[in-house]
């Protein structure tokens, strides 16, 4: 029984053992294992992060050189010695590879045809030749350390300062901004940057490219220069066909009337001595031809007029008037000229008197034109309405007719010299096609303007704008006196010489 439990008892024990080696084989195979996967998992890194610096070898014996590199120096021993391929991170030529790339990327920094400045806040820390070139140095080590203030015009430098400050704190990047610096020889030019952050000497630095633009900045001005003076070019030989046109159209506006002067003269020398035909003609023929001189007359004010306006020979002569009975005035002189067209012609306000400092002939002359254009592109049994209103400091004169209109496309135009709206309109009509142009020159001249809305068939309205100035040193003028009153009928017998009774 003794030896039975002996041998029993030894059996026992060796499965312990057993069981205890098993055990630890286990343990040897998980260790193993996890040796392997660190190795795998170091082996991919390594081909992932550096594949260039990484030698693979057949040798059964494995082993990991990581000088420098902490994160794999710790696995070499545990790799080592397993029969796997070699694996080879070579720090040597990872030196090498890097000051290859160190030594590039000098050379493309030294030998950019732009500019490259590396500065902290406006103190230039690291700079290219390209740099020292365009400020006008020798050498880069010249600009080490100097203000970068020091060559950008005054006017750049708060923007200079903004633009580093958001680089370095906001990561901004900027992009193509003009600015202009100063050269050591006191040449200002016309540069463009722009700006990025930049690492350098441990610490967060603002990277400027700047290329002087000056060639560009010349080329484009002598680009607008050029094309500016094609329009001035193209303006002027507009202008030149409107004279042509003007002076054309002047030369049978002068010869019309004379025609008729001199045919009315023929006329009474042929028949001069037929006492019958002589007096039943001579006031029609002599009225006739005083019509006709003031078509001359009004030509040659306009003429006139328009050379003083151009060397500013006009002047005004400002006297207080009222304005309200200006108008009436005006519109009761002319009422001949509207019934004899069947137009019915009106004055509409609700302003009793007011006084106002103008030139009063060239007010009335600009009202006269105005009324006598709406007289003449009117037709029959169509209505004119002059109204006068005040508007806070300024008051309205307007004049509504029910004419044939004007072109939306002829209205930017309308009060441009030698201009006249459409041949095809006017036919039927004479004028110089300097009216209008005299008329808001006029105008302007007391600070006012002058505005026109209209529509082909459905008539038109021109808006005169004066503003209310009195002159409290100035006594108080009367359209009614005797002188003044001729005036006003002369004005407007000239200025009504195209319409005919």
């Amino acid at each position: 029984m003794d030896g039975c439990h002996t041998v029993e008892d030894k059996l026992i024990k060796e499965i312990e053992v057993l069981k205890i080696e098993l055990k630890e084989t286990k343990e040897l195979l998980k260790e193993k294992e996890d040796t392997l996967m660190k190795t795998h998992a170091c082996y991919k890194k390594i081909l992932n992060d550096i594949p260039e610096f990484v030698e693979m070898t057949d040798s059964d014996e494995t082993s990991v050189d990581c000088k420098g590199c902490d994160e794999y120096r710790d696995l070499s021993c545990e790799i080592k010695g397993q029969g796997y391929k070699r694996v080879m991170c070579c720090y040597k030529i990872f030196q090498e590879k890097l000051k290859k790339s160190e030594n590039r990327y000098e050379k493309l920094f030294q030998l950019s045809p732009d500019a490259i400045v590396v500065q902290k806040g406006d103190i230039v820390t690291l700079c290219n030749e390209a740099a020292a070139r365009l400020v006008g140095v020798e050498k880069a080590e010249d600009l080490i350390g100097k203000s970068a203030k020091d060559f950008l015009l005054p006017t750049y430098h708060e923007n200079m300062e903004k633009k580093v400050s958001d680089i370095i704190e906001k990561n901004v990047v900027i992009t193509d901004t003009t600015e202009k610096m100063k050269r050591t020889n006191g040449e200002i030019i016309n540069i463009e940057t722009r700006g990025v952050a930049f690492e350098y000497d441990n610490d967060i630095h603002a990277l400027g490219i700047i290329r002087d633009i000056s060639e560009r900045k010349r080329t484009e001005k002598l680009t607008k220069d050029f094309m500016e003076s094609q329009r001035q070019l193209k303006e002027a030989l507009e202008y030149d066909q409107l004279k042509n046109e003007f002076f054309s159209n002047m030369s049978h506006e002068f010869k019309t009337p004379l025609n008729v002067i001199l045919g009315t003269i023929q006329l009474l020398e042929l028949y001069g001595q037929e006492s019958n035909y002589l007096m039943d003609n001579i006031p029609k023929k002599i009225k006739r031809m005083k019509q006709n001189c003031y078509r001359l007359l009004r030509l040659v004010n306009n003429l006139i007029d328009i050379t003083k306006l151009d060397c500013g020979f006009m002047k005004l002569r400002l006297r207080k008037y009222d304005i309200v009975k200006i108008l009436d005035s005006i519109v009761t002189s002319i009422l001949d000229y509207a019934i004899n067209k069947d137009l019915n012609i009106s004055f509409h306000t609700r302003i009793y008197k007011k006084m106002i400092s103008i030139d009063v002939h060239m007010i009335e002359r600009v009202i006269l034109n105005l009324i006598a254009n709406a007289i003449k592109f009117s037709n029959s049994g169509g209505n004119i309405k002059i109204k006068l209103y005040e508007i806070k400091d300024h008051i309205y004169i307007t004049v509504e007719d029910s004419g044939i209109g004007i072109p939306q496309n002829k209205l930017s135009g309308i009060f441009e010299r030698f201009n006249q709206i459409d041949r095809s309109l006017t036919r039927n009509q004479e004028g110089s096609g300097i009216g209008l142009s005299i008329v808001k020159s006029l105008v302007e001249l007391h600070n006012g303007s002058v505005s026109v809305e209209s529509e082909i068939g459905k008539g038109s309205t021109f808006t005169v704008k004066l503003p209310i100035c009195v002159n409290s040193d100035d006594v108080e003028h009367d359209i009614d006196n005797t002188l003044e009153y001729n005036g006003q009928i002369e004005r407007i017998k000239i200025e009504f010489a195209d319409i005919y009774f």
